[in-house]
């Protein structure tokens, strides 16, 4: 039990899947869309394993009066599970009748069957509340070669999308998915088995496919969830496994969820047989749901009083549900995890570190009560980072380097530095880098985390990331020591997805810890302590530094720093000078700020951004920006654009938070299929007709109390505005999520100094030409 938490006052990022049915109504451009960039084949999701096998078989089921059995091999002579079996042995107990089933049903070859058994079990594996096995990619890469080499299996095939979604995301697996779907009726598999690609996609894909028919989907997932609730089979200990199989497609924490949750929490409550327990919990989670879309995800002041009303009232419900649940099991966890979220939303009595304290007492390593009161922790909530960072130091005194408990202080670290901005200056607070290592080493070191057979995160992972943490503190020898060591094994998975920015990284971990490093903080320092805006003299003195330090180091991430550096130099002086300051794109993009997405060069003169891993914006940042008054200008275009419009311009990030938040003050767009540019200063939108190309020239004028856009060298709108500040930063691309086979390329992005003109007009538009009619409205 975590004593020491005790008196200290998020959401997982969960996505949940829906149906694939293309709805014909919504048109031949939506239906050739998702038919592409999803790669769905030719992929109208027919299931006829679902129309004429899972209901037939639910009907004669139901007539015969008994529960699913699930034949067993004959080397089974028991369904019971021994109590003395931890939960991962119960759930591969539970999970094994798919392999069992595979062994009866598949037409595989036989040479090709124990390593697609062995495949099976490692997503299995991969699937546990304390995850192992070969590793996300590695499994998918094995599923790949299964089906390489002739396997045409659809229970398999299915196995192989939950392993590509957990290695890469859920919009590479989906037609991978759809596949096993499709070849079901000609499988001979029972409808059951259908389980792993019907809640893999409803849990995880519902925010790629609007033209699909969730719906049907959700009818799905309800009857096979009612099927799982229904199976005599299942021992007590089982139940909480069930609801972690569950909890994924009933949770609040993803998009567009309740529909979901209700029809699930439903249909299992209907079964006169299921387990009191899981109803209880399943009906509270679905109440969550409900208060939360009551509610809206708006902020506080934005919530109507009848959505405040049905918030409250659903929370009161979901309360007497998980309070029913423990007085079932009192022992489990799961239900007081729940009731941080009902104590967030007022309908407890108790406080989220109440709850968090119970279930922790319960289970120690029960990890979603932990990322709820991470949650509950932050100041918008009513907690401080203080409060965060202290929680995350008691979870790291446990020193349980076989949970991921001590992780939770890394977590919580990472979750102040978000609401800072990303500034990492939580992480140069004193004692906190010693913390951090003690963590990262306690874990490597520990047994259970050996590579290749461990607990994830493996060992190899851990030391990678200790390479980017150690540069976040400021730790650039220790930083380098790690890369080095590391070498050619080098494990970056949990370095990429912990740096928005991989290469600038490393590159600034050789520029700081090379032969050139003096040099480089000298020029820093000539510029840190110099007055704004900066003297040529000064420019000068930094540039000659950096000559030298790139002169003196051969180390390629030390010399690939030292140019980037160099050229924003150029660019100051340019800009100083009154000339255009012409913004290139080096080979690592290190004279830019990734602040959203992945992002490439194409050229010199030009970038393209995609999602990461799933859905998501798609922006870019200059990691110089001159002071204002500034003119700006750049090519935008949407690559592999959708059928519905988007949002693609400039957008100046709030004031408050200038890391890589997806909060904008103001913002100077285009509006994609819709015609129409915009200007946006805090929260108050004008936007004007404005025809608009495939590739869209933009340029945008900005000084205190003055905002000017032009697109395609038409005038758009010139505001003047009292509370307009704009900030010394922007961003290019979109604000709008975008699909992972989507883009955005920017490109021949220059800046220079601006004299606004001096006139005597009112604080108000200028009137846009004659003969086009403004049409105002807020976006």
């Amino acid at each position: 039990m975590l004593t020491e938490l005790s008196g200290l006052v998020q959401h997982s990022d969960l996505r949940i899947c829906p149906p694939l049915f293309i709805h014909r109504a919504r048109g031949v451009a939506m239906s050739r869309h998702v038919a592409s960039g999803l790669r769905l084949l030719a992929c109208v999701w027919l299931l006829p394993g679902f129309g004429c096998t899972t209901h037939q078989e639910h009907e004669a089921k139901q007539s015969q009066g008994s529960a699913v059995h699930h034949p067993h091999d004959s080397s089974e002579e028991s369904s019971d599970v021994p109590q003395s079996q931890t939960s991962s042995e119960r759930a591969l107990s539970l999970w094994q009748r798919d392999i069992d089933s595979y062994r009866r049903n598949t037409k595989d070859p036989p040479s090709l069957r124990p390593q697609a058994e062995e495949f099976m079990r490692n997503v299995l594996l991969g699937r546990l509340p304390h995850p192992g096995g070969a590793g996300y990619g590695n499994i998918a890469q094995a599923g790949k070669r299964l089906f390489e080499q002739g396997s045409q299996d659809a229970l398999l095939r299915a196995y192989y999308g939950r392993a590509v979604c957990s290695d890469k995301g859920c919009f590479e697996a989906m037609p991978i998915l759809v596949e096993s779907l499709n070849a079901w009726a000609q499988s001979g598999y029972p409808g059951e088995h259908r389980r792993m690609a019907v809640f893999t996609l409803l849990s995880e894909a519902k925010i790629y496919a609007k033209a699909l028919d969730w719906p049907r989907l959700r009818q799905e997932a309800a009857w096979l969830a009612a099927e799982l609730v229904r199976d005599e089979t299942i021992t007590a200990e089982m139940w909480r496994l069930v609801f972690d199989e569950l909890r994924p497609l009933t949770s609040c924490e993803r998009d567009r969820v309740w529909e979901d949750a209700v029809a699930i929490s439903e249909a299992c409550s209907k079964e006169p047989k299921a387990d009191p327990w899981i109803v209880h919990m399943l009906t509270g989670q679905a109440y969550v749901a409900r208060a939360w879309h009551h509610r809206g995800g708006e902020w506080a002041y934005k919530v109507t009083p009848e959505g405040w009303k049905l918030f409250g009232e659903n929370l009161e419900k979901a309360a007497e549900e998980f309070a029913a649940a423990l007085k079932l099991h009192a022992e489990w966890p799961e239900a007081s995890a729940c009731m941080i979220q009902v104590a967030m939303g007022g309908a407890s009595e108790q406080t989220p570190q109440a709850w968090f304290d119970q279930a922790v007492a319960a289970e120690l390593d029960y990890m979603p009560a932990y990322a709820k009161l991470r949650w509950a922790l932050r100041p918008r909530w009513g907690g401080s980072h203080e409060a965060l960072y202290q929680f995350g130091c008691s979870c790291a005194d446990t020193r349980r380097y076989d949970t991921m408990v001590p992780f939770v202080l890394l977590q919580a670290l990472n979750d102040i530095d978000e609401e800072r901005g990303f500034d990492c200056q939580v992480w140069r607070r004193e004692g906190v880098y010693a913390r951090v290592k003690q963590v990262l080493e306690g874990m490597a070191n520990a047994p259970s985390r050996a590579d290749g057979d461990g607990l994830y995160p493996w060992r190899s992972a851990l030391m990678g990331l200790h390479v980017a943490l150690a540069e976040r503190a400021g730790e650039y020898q220790e930083a380098r020591r790690l890369a080095d060591g590391l070498g050619d094994h080098f494990n970056r998975h949990l370095f990429d997805s912990w740096c928005a920015h991989p290469e600038a990284v490393l590159a600034s971990i050789y520029a700081f810890t090379g032969k050139g490093a003096a040099d480089i903080t000298a020029a820093w320092q000539t510029l840190n302590e110099a007055p704004k805006p900066f003297t040529n003299q000064t420019l000068e003195t930094a540039r000659s530094l950096l000559e030298k330090a790139l002169a003196a180091d051969d180390n390629k991430r030390s010399m690939a720093y030292c140019r980037a550096r160099l050229m924003e130099m150029d660019g100051r002086l340019a800009f100083g000078a009154g000339e255009w300051f012409e913004k290139k794109f080096d080979p690592h993009l290190l004279c830019w700020l990734l602040t959203k997405g992945t992002w490439s060069q194409e050229s010199e003169n030009s970038a393209i951004g995609h999602a990461r891993r799933a859905s998501g914006p798609v922006r870019v940042r200059p990691f110089f920006v001159p002071l204002f008054p500034l003119e700006i200008e750049f090519d935008v275009e949407v690559i592999q654009p959708p059928p519905f419009s988007l949002t693609v311009g400039l957008f100046i990030p709030d004031g408050n938070r200038m890391g890589i938040s997806e909060e904008t003050s103001h913002q100077f767009f285009i509006r994609m299929r819709d015609n129409q540019a915009g200007i946006e200063i805090s929260g108050d939108s004008k936007t004007v007709p404005c025809p608009l190309q495939a590739v869209n020239r933009i340029r945008v004028q900005l000084a205190e109390e003055r905002a000017v856009l032009y697109v395609n060298d038409q005038l758009c709108l010139d505001r003047t505005e009292k509370n307009f500040h704009p900030q010394p930063a922007f961003d290019f691309g979109c604000l709008d999520y975008l699909y992972p086979h989507m883009g955005v390329r920017v490109s021949n992005v220059r800046m220079r100094k601006w004299e606004p003109p001096k006139d005597n007009r009112a604080p108000q538009d200028e009137p846009a030409p004659k003969d086009e009619p403004v049409a105002k409205k807020t976006v």
